[in-house]
């Protein structure tokens, strides 16, 4: 989606609502949906510009705010009135700052973006809490919830859609034929993994979202070395058709995870302002291209490309660090690309080496929680005062293979991002209220990260 498809088609690349094309769909159903935060934001933005200063003076803001307030709605600070989008181009030389007279653009409506920034009255809000994200966290004593029932998991994958298609799992490598019903993780299996996240806060978290899609939370070793450790691209260095070599990724250090000795790489060594940094969010939300050699097409990342969450314990006589997926099946496992999740004969130029041990199942790469108690787990909040026994809806777990091939004993570490509708940070970027503009959802600031880590038993 275009604002400026109608000025000028030089504008056609430029998305307010998404990164790109190609990726709205998972943008606008997981990674930045609709929620009552958003909607009761539009909702108090058209009373303030279409009832308060036009049809109905008399209804001023403080008796919106007020209004509400009265049913814990006042879930925002300030009403965005400029928006929140991003050129790809340049943070100024295309935004709605320099179109703001433009009368074709805005089609004469009243809300004028480039005006100011309205703030909510803080003392109107004497129902609605807001609650920071940094008192989300993991359970001390139960981490997650592990389903892995035969019937359970089948009965859910076949339910499983994305963007209107069914979801396969990678036949032969894992399916739910291996799962044997222990509520652990093992080799093969198909599981549900819901996280028991813990309200350490004295009021109620609401709408808490969990996601497992891909993030820009990694960096490649060498940026001038882009092509993807993939069959075709090493066959292709040794016939000397690919100039440079294979790159391969290393974390990036996020709440201090994973420090520098154990393989991470410190954003505050970089400069912030260069593709491929971790300092420096995607503005694209590229992952995997092609580009042709000669004659032949070698796919290759894009070098800030979000990639799967999921970060693997590597050991060698010196030191133990974590490292991609794609590191350690080839280091520790010697692993081909055929056996891996989501191989290229199933997705072909998409196939990400990333994800050839543990992949989240598209459509089931994020789960919602309704409410948490305060000093409560989720999952006691479900119980209620009795403790009785829950069953797991699958909108409040995600999906993930796990590959046949992994050693037992093998440890994952998966970088889950957390956020809820009444949070007080996940939304705005803490200088004048404004909301984060959408490309930092590909990044970890709107987040609290929740690091689950877990270890495959046979």
């Amino acid at each position: 989606f275009s604002q400026y498809a109608s000025v000028d088609d030089d504008y056609n690349e430029v998305y307010f609502t998404n990164l790109n094309e190609d990726h709205s769909y998972l943008w606008t159903q997981k990674v930045n949906p609709p929620n009552f935060r958003r909607f009761f934001r539009i909702f108090g933005k058209n009373i303030l510009y279409h009832i308060s200063v036009d049809l109905c003076p008399e209804f001023t803001v403080d008796d919106s705010e007020m209004l509400l307030d009265d049913f814990g709605l006042l879930l925002f600070s300030s009403y965005e009135d400029r928006g929140n989008g991003i050129d790809l181009d340049g943070f100024l030389s295309l935004s709605f700052f320099n179109y703001s007279g433009d009368v074709e653009l805005f089609n004469d409506r009243e809300i004028n973006p480039v005006i100011l920034n309205n703030t909510v009255d803080e003392d109107n809000r004497r129902h609605t809490v807001l609650v920071s994200k940094d008192l989300v966290e993991l359970d001390d004593e139960i981490i997650a919830f592990v389903v892995d029932g035969q019937t359970q998991m089948a009965d859910y994958i076949a339910s499983l859609t994305f963007q209107g298609e069914n979801v396969e799992t990678t036949e032969g490598i894992a399916g739910t034929e291996y799962n044997n019903g222990n509520a652990k993780i093992s080799p093969g299996e198909v599981v549900g993994v819901s996280l028991n996240l813990f309200n350490n806060s004295n009021s109620t978290m609401a709408g808490v979202q969990v996601l497992a899609n891909d993030w820009d939370h990694m960096t490649l070793n060498d940026t001038s070395e882009v092509y993807v450790n993939r069959f075709e691209n090493i066959n292709g260095l040794n016939s000397g058709d690919i100039t440079g070599d294979i790159a391969y990724h290393k974390p990036c250090i996020f709440d201090e995870f994973p420090t520098e000795s154990s393989g991470g790489v410190d954003p505050a060594d970089e400069t912030g302002s260069t593709a491929g940094e971790c300092s420096y969010v995607t503005r694209t939300n590229d992952g995997i291209d092609t580009s042709e050699v000669v004659t032949d097409t070698h796919p290759k990342y894009d070098v800030d490309a979000p990639q799967p969450i999921c970060l693997v314990q590597f050991r060698d006589d010196d030191e133990t660090t974590w490292v991609s997926q794609d590191f350690f099946r080839k280091m520790e496992m010697n692993l081909d690309d055929k056996d891996c999740l989501n191989n290229p004969s199933i997705s072909g130029a998409n196939f990400n080496p990333n994800a050839c041990l543990i992949r989240m199942l598209p459509g089931a790469e994020h789960a919602f929680l309704s409410k948490i108690d305060a000093q409560s787990t989720w999952v006691d909040t479900l119980r209620g005062e009795n403790q009785t026994g829950i069953t797991f809806n699958s909108s409040a777990v995600v999906a993930m293979e796990v590959n046949k091939w992994i050693p037992p004993g093998t440890i994952f570490n998966c970088r889950f991002r957390v956020r809820f509708s009444n949070c007080s940070d996940c939304f705005n970027d803490g200088s004048g209220g404004y909301d984060h503009p959408d490309f930092e959802y590909a990044g970890p600031e709107p987040f609290k990260l929740i690091n689950f880590q877990f270890e495959v038993l046979d």
